[in-house]
């Protein structure tokens, strides 16, 4: 990918619950990465590119989940996986609300995973 991310991205698998906006059918997945833009998680079935998804994950220090839109942007087949495909998708209406909780969630990670590897921890 040639573009440049503004926002850092951590490597975390979260339950995540989705559906269509308009569906009844809730499906569960893993992230496999994720940034207060959008993330990146495997499916069961494909997803074009353009479609919308809600989505339901709950991150670890919250009880409140956070419920935003997301828009497929990409879509990976990876043949020997639990999960054969592969979404990558971005936030389309992060509430004001979470957007706070998930940087926070985000940073927390990421100085956990500083102390874990730092020299002399």
């Amino acid at each position: 990918m040639s573009e440049r991310r503004k926002n850092i991205r951590i490597h975390k698998s979260l339950i995540v619950r989705f559906k269509l906006p308009k569906g009844y059918l809730g499906m569960s997945s893993r992230s496999d990465n994720i940034s207060e833009d959008g993330m990146r998680m495997g499916a069961l079935q494909r997803f074009e590119p353009g479609m919308s998804l809600q989505l339901n994950f709950n991150l670890q220090e919250y009880t409140d989940p956070v419920i935003v839109n997301a828009t497929v942007v990409w879509v990976d087949y990876k043949k020997q996986s639990y999960f054969p495909f592969v979404l990558g998708l971005r936030f389309i209406n992060l509430a004001d609300s979470d957007r706070p909780r998930l940087r926070d969630y985000i940073s927390h990670v990421v100085r956990e995973e500083n102390l874990s590897i730092s020299p002399g921890a």
